[in-house]
């Protein structure tokens, strides 16, 4: 609890001054109102908004004391999970009885603002985000006492804008009522999401524990992974059943936040058959991708199907812009534009399948400007929507049997899992990249992460930089000695998986020492040392999933 005082400023009529005052800073600073009296403004209650803060002010009356507090409660309650608080302009000095009944009256956040004295007292309660409810620090409740306003500030009309907001606001409820009347209850985000999980809980109770951090091929293809040659013997469904199946608990978690997220609103507005034609619709079309551009990669996860939901968000955007609120349409165009940067980020991670992304996020696009309907209305496709239907199906069809007799029958992973014989001359090099591995963590990774170590428990700037030498020399000869390169050159072409997986182990080795000299150097963190080191562990599970089973050897503990 705070109280203290400023030079308040000579208005005549302090009290509607300072609210006014306090509003128009507000304004400026972004929030809009979504509740108030425009007859009886500025001597009333208004609400505002900036994102995930709410405040809630007025003017103070001790006569009104109890009504005040019931509603507060109210307030607090009908906007649970927003930060909110409670801003009150008076001219009762801050040790006021009923100033002190307040505070001992109300819970959360709070602030007296005395207009006549420059007194004010506050509290903040219960805020864990520091950027929530910025107006209620002290520097800024002490600027609305002051009446320093600036220019920009000070031209703004609060009344005008409180009717332009209140109306914008109530056309945005209206419209969100009436999307969720013509979408009915949501059910189809809920079951995709209890799909996902159940398969994930049927392969930790089947496989063990392995699941939940880097479940090896064999357990993902046996639950259903998208895989080239198996669909090319015939296997078609794994192009719908690979959506289903994880790679490990976070993968499936950061998935689910992200179905959710996307899936809810795009029901909302589209209905639950059509988010589930979207979603199956973009799942295929993200295998096939992923299938054209590496057949030989173990694909899993529903992120194809996912990147459909924002392709087919974009086609509503596109195709009903009349039927939106302009400040729903220009959020949900900043949303899709977001979540597109955001995710472009991992495009080039090794370990994502980007192709199925992009391939998702088309046949999203694609369906959603063909099949969508308006949020206000149920209505059936035209008949030039069915036309074109027909035909993406078909072209489906055709790129998905375009792209199978690409594969190559024999593939590397049927002789890994025991259905073909590895040949000798194969068998000889796995081993000797199996080796070359297991060496290069004993005499690179291991005395770099013991060089972090160190570093942490000893910070001498002259030891770091002795430290730094070594991590230089370490890296040069990574560079120079390209090992992935000189395997592949024995293997030809007769194992591309493998190979590939090399290539990744290798980029996550050298970007673990790259990271590590950084941390040296005072140019990154620990922690990104550190999940640079994570990086690198999970690659080399991976590439030992791929090798183990055709030599014969056990995993090794590292």
């Amino acid at each position: 609890m705070t109280t203290e005082s400023v030079n308040a400023a000579g208005d005549p009529d302090a009290l509607a001054g300072c609210l006014v005052r306090t509003q128009q800073m507000l304004l400026a600073a972004g929030y809009r109102y979504i509740e108030g009296d425009e007859q009886r403004w500025p001597l009333t209650f208004v609400q505002m908004i900036k994102r995930d803060s709410i405040l809630v002010i007025g003017p103070f009356a001790p006569a009104d004391l109890g009504a005040l507090c019931e509603f507060w409660t109210h307030a607090r309650a009908q906007y649970a999970g927003r930060y909110c608080g409670l801003m009150l302009v008076g001219d009762h000095p801050t040790d006021d009885p009923a100033v002190r009944g307040l505070f001992e009256g109300t819970r959360g956040s709070a602030a007296y603002l005395d207009a006549r004295r420059g007194q004010f007292r506050l509290r903040r309660g219960g805020l864990f985000n520091s950027d929530a409810l910025k107006p209620m620090h002290k520097a800024n409740i002490k600027q609305f006492l002051s009446g320093r306003v600036d220019a920009k500030a000070r031209q703004i009309d609060c009344r005008n804008e409180l009717i332009r907001h209140l109306q914008e606001f109530r056309q945005e409820q209206e419209f969100h009522a009436q999307a969720r009347l013509a979408a009915g209850k949501p059910v189809a985000v809920y079951a995709l999401l209890i799909a996902c999980i159940g398969v994930f809980l049927a392969m930790l109770l089947a496989a063990g524990g392995q699941v939940l951090q880097t479940p090896s091929a064999g357990v993902l293809l046996n639950w259903g992974a998208d895989y080239g040659p198996l669909v090319k013997q015939g296997q078609w469904w794994r192009v719908l059943s690979c959506s289903f199946v994880h790679i490990g608990v976070m993968h499936l978690l950061f998935n689910m936040m992200a179905m959710y997220y996307f899936g809810a609103p795009l029901e909302v507005f589209q209905g639950k058959w059509r988010l589930a034609f979207f979603y199956f619709f973009s799942v295929v079309t993200a295998s096939l991708a992923s299938l054209w551009w590496d057949p030989m990669r173990v694909s899993a996860g529903a992120s194809g199907g996912l990147f459909g939901m924002v392709g087919a968000m974009l086609a509503l955007v596109i195709r009903y812009r009349r039927d939106f609120p302009p400040k729903v349409w220009l959020a949900m165009r900043k949303w899709v534009v977001t979540v597109l940067g955001y995710n472009a980020i991992f495009f080039f991670m090794p370990m994502v399948d980007g192709a199925a992304h992009v391939g998702g996020f088309v046949g999203g696009l694609a369906i959603g400007l063909v099949l969508s309907r308006s949020p206000l209305r149920i209505s059936w496709p035209r008949a030039w929507a069915w036309a074109a239907l027909a035909a993406m199906v078909f072209g489906v069809l055709a790129l998905g049997d375009y792209t199978v007799g690409r594969i190559k029958p024999g593939d590397p992973l049927e002789i890994l899992s025991g259905r073909q014989e590895l040949p000798t001359r194969q068998r000889l090099v796995l081993l000797e990249m199996l080796n070359a591995s297991h060496a290069a963590n004993d005499q690179i990774v291991l005395p770099v992460r013991a060089i972090i170590i160190e570093a942490q428990a000893i910070p001498d700037p002259g030891q770091r930089n002795a430290q730094a030498a070594q991590v230089r020399a370490i890296i040069a000869t990574l560079e120079k000695d390209n090992w992935p390169a000189q395997i592949a050159e024995k293997l030809a072409q007769d194992s591309p998986t493998i190979i590939g997986s090399a290539r990744e182990l290798d980029q996550a080795r050298l970007e673990f020492c790259r990271k590590t000299l950084d941390y040296l150097g005072g140019k990154a963190t620990l922690e990104e040392a550190r999940f640079a080191h994570q990086k690198y562990l999970t690659a080399q599970t991976l590439f030992g999933d791929w090798i183990k089973p055709a030599v014969g050897t056990q995993t090794r503990p590292e």
